[in-house]
């Protein structure tokens, strides 16, 4: 019985474990629109939430694995693509 219990619960674990590896990340942008394949919880750049002409950093919500569901920017919604976004942040043109 005590087994049974502890199987459970090691297995209900893994689940909310693999649950809350995938949310919304915030992932870094290049210059040439290149989406990260490393993520954070929240933002790490110094860029404005201002729309200017380049996004840096935008939240997507992450595949189970952690990884974005787009590999460029032109993959997501704010530039036309189909992976929707929940933010973005932006910088000026260098």
């Amino acid at each position: 019985m005590v087994a049974a219990v502890a199987i459970i619960g090691f297995s209900s674990f893994n689940l909310v474990e693999n649950y809350n590896s995938a949310g919304l990340m915030w992932y870094p942008v290049d210059a040439t629109g290149n989406i990260s394949s490393t993520g954070n919880s929240s933002p790490t750049s110094g860029c404005s939430d201002q729309q200017l002409p380049i996004v840096c950093e935008i939240q997507l919500e992450s595949n189970p694995n952690g990884t974005p569901p787009a590999n460029h920017i032109d993959d997501t919604q704010l530039e036309g693509g189909s992976v929707p976004f929940s933010s973005a942040k932006f910088r000026e043109e260098n």
